[in-house]
């Protein structure tokens, strides 16, 4: 004990100081050894934390910004929760998030969630919305792809994630605002409810009837009673005629840059007032095309179904294409057009290329996508400056040009397939060699794409929607016309005489749908007097001669707007700006256009084509389409002089027949004398001057 004591740590002068010294050497052994365990290693996650809300209240789909720290510069694993709902970031950095308020989310805290750890919750009140409200629509019924106005309330100024269902399959609108939704009726929708959705809470549902088969309109198909004419779903035959223009899709001019737009609103009242029910929609080759008005003029035209990023400057100084990118604005002006058409009743030609251009206007700043200095994508046709070429469209299969082509053409297949008004055009003037492969290829993919079936080693699924699909007539001068009536063409416009009159399609069709474009049958030039008046009789003699020997439709090639510089085909043209009138069509053509709306109006109206056939041996005049059965019998004469002349009705014998006059110039119709049928040679007099139609029926009605 005396040893123990001795060393001091008893005594009663130093125990409690050694105590203490003792402890405080193990808290610092302690505290060393904690902080011995940090050193070196990285410190722990920081809290997020949420320093403000931008809008505290919102209903379901109110975009809300969530200001802060410690939130990640990425979401990675990191959450958002409006009171344990998730939601999903449109938006994410280290200091700010963006996201709507989730479906399901009730009033609760908006709480951040990084790496495991939670931010502080900031209250954030879900709102009820007032509920979207159907007042009416307009029209309350129609085919697929009608264009239906949704009058209402409490849509939202935008769309954002809202729907608009025809009786549950989902509309793609084209406009939207918090009180009128315009969408076409989608494919595949039945008759039932249009019922707008906002923010989850849908509205109330107003009927819409979508109208049975594909619409009054078409899909049109040729006939299999009688292969001249198309047939709507109904079985309704149709006789189609109207004008068309060269920029009635692309826009065009001799500006020098971008050409002006073209007016469609316009030219769609325009088709109207004279009575048309089709049109051609066309679509040229060339960026550039030189000379093509034989004035020595440059063209421009725009847009392009391909984008043109560049890098790069294509030979016409804009960027070079990039074939590998379509153009949507293209596609979407395309719908709109067909559409805006359809709303109108007037059926749409829908051509896919001209070809006529590389045969003529080319030029070394053409810009041509398909020649290697205009693309991206090492493509060449081998185009030659100071040549015209066409060899782009004489290729054999897997040709890397009809590659992008075919993807193209599929676009538009795809652009138009749902609506009723359609017919493909695939070529407007090609050359022969075009009909040795690409011709054929192309009508072929097109058919085969909308139809289904294999076509070159390639399966494809039927479409809803299969339209006709034609081609024009070969360029001016390479008549062929046997080789469009032997194509698989399902309609074809064959260039017939070239430049006089009369050019009418041939009795026999060939079992082929034959529409006459004047642009193939008789050019412009043989429209014209020297003076450049127009030879209105004679164009009405193309009209109704060719009705009366079987032709399913008649178009004409209308300058409309576009002025041809050192000849008189435009000569009225009004106002005219970089060689388009400003103020209006030539108004000489309107005899013409009119009495085309007279007779497509009338045929339609009166015939029953499909029992119709060309039997120009029953008139002396040469010209009559009848159905000369014993009872029902029908018949259209034309009589290019009027005056006098005979029908043979013999075989109605007994039989009472209604008669009546149009005259093809005024479209005015005059009641005749009821007859009997009998005779092989029943006299009529015109009861007006000039050109005049007849048309018999029998007095029980056509068949």
């Amino acid at each position: 004990m005396r040893g123990f004591r001795n060393s001091g740590l008893l005594s009663g002068r130093r125990v409690v100081p050694s105590i203490l010294i003792l402890c405080l050497m193990f808290v610092v052994l302690i505290s060393g050894g904690c902080s011995a365990l940090n050193q070196g290693n990285a410190p722990g996650p920081l809290v997020p934390s949420i320093g403000s809300l931008n809008v505290t209240a919102g209903a379901v789909g109110t975009p809300v910004t969530i200001t802060g720290s410690n939130f990640g510069s990425t979401q990675g694993a990191s959450t958002v929760k409006f009171n344990g709902v998730a939601a999903t970031p449109t938006a994410w950095s280290a200091t700010s998030i963006s996201v709507p308020v989730p479906p399901g989310a009730t009033t609760g805290n908006v709480v951040v969630t990084v790496g495991g750890m939670a931010s502080n919750g900031m209250l954030f009140t879900v709102t009820t919305p007032a509920s979207p409200s159907i007042t009416s629509l307009n029209p309350t019924s129609g085919q697929v792809g009608t264009s239906v106005t949704i009058t209402g309330s409490n849509f939202g100024s935008t769309q954002g994630a809202s729907t608009v269902t025809f009786n549950g399959v989902a509309a793609t609108p084209t406009a939207w605002s918090a009180t009128s939704i315009s969408a076409p009726v989608p494919t595949g929708a039945t008759s039932g409810n249009v019922v707008v959705t906002v923010g989850g809470t849908a509205s109330n549902g107003v009927s819409f009837t979508v109208t049975s088969g594909t619409g009054a309109m078409g899909p049109l198909k040729q006939s299999t009673i009688n292969s001249r004419y198309f047939v709507t779903p109904a079985g309704n035959a149709v006789f189609l005629a109207g004008s068309h223009t060269w920029n009635d899709f692309m826009d065009t001019d001799t500006s020098g840059s971008t050409p002006a737009a073209f007016d469609f609103n316009a030219y769609v009242s325009f088709l109207k007032q004279h009575g048309h029910n089709a049109t051609i929609l066309w679509r040229k080759d060339l960026p550039e095309y030189c000379g093509w008005d034989f004035s020595g003029s440059t063209w421009r035209m725009d847009p392009w179904p391909w984008m043109r990023p560049g890098p790069g400057l294509a030979t016409d100084g804009n960027p070079k294409f990039d074939l590998t990118q379509l153009n949507q604005a293209y596609f979407d002006r395309l719908r709109a057009r067909v559409l805006q058409l359809q709303q109108n009743g007037i059926y749409a030609i829908v051509q896919l290329f001209d070809i006529n251009q590389l045969t003529y206007v080319r030029c070394g700043t053409d810009g041509y996508p398909f020649t290697g200095a205009n693309n991206v994508n090492g493509v060449s046709d081998g185009y030659v400056s100071g040549t015209n070429n066409f060899t782009s469209y004489s290729m054999t299969t897997n040709n890397a040009i009809s590659n992008f082509q075919d993807a193209y053409a599929k676009k538009v297949v795809d652009t138009v397939n749902d609506l009723p008004n359609v017919l493909y055009e695939v070529s407007e003037e090609q050359v022969s060699e075009a009909m040795t492969w690409w011709a054929p290829h192309m009508m072929g993919l097109v058919q085969a794409y909308e139809g289904g079936g294999t076509f070159e080693g390639t399966v494809y699924a039927a479409k809803p929607f299969q339209h006709p699909v034609g081609i024009g007539a070969m360029n001016f001068g390479d008549k062929n016309d046997p080789g469009l009536y032997a194509s698989i063409a399902n309609w074809i416009a064959p260039e017939i005489t070239g430049t006089a009159f009369p050019s009418n399609v041939q009795t026999n069709n060939l079992g082929k749908v034959v529409i006459n474009d004047s642009d193939h049958a008789l050019n412009y030039v043989a429209f014209l007097n020297t003076n450049g008046s127009v030879q209105d009789q004679n164009l009405r003699g193309y009209i109704w001669e060719n009705i009366t020997q079987g032709a399913e439709g008649l178009v004409f090639m209308d300058p409309y707007e576009i002025v041809w510089a050192g000849n008189t085909r435009n000569t009225a043209c009004l106002a005219p700006v970089n060689n388009v009138c400003t103020g209006g069509p030539d108004p000489k053509y309107d005899p013409f256009r009119q009495a085309m709306g007279f007779a497509q109006s009338y045929v339609n109206a009166k015939m029953d084509l499909l029992k119709a056939t060309p039997q120009g041996s029953l008139s002396s005049t040469g010209f009559c389409l009848a159905d000369n059965a014993a009872t029902g019998a029908e018949y259209l004469v034309y009589a290019p002089t009027g005056g006098t002349f005979t029908v043979n009705l013999s075989t109605p014998a007994n039989r009472g027949l209604n008669v009546e006059w149009l005259n093809p110039a005024t479209g005015a119709t005059t009641t005749g004398t009821a007859i009997t049928g009998g005779s092989s040679g029943q006299s009529f007099t015109a009861p007006f001057g000039g050109d005049a139609v007849l048309y018999i029926v029998d007095a029980a009605g056509h068949n």
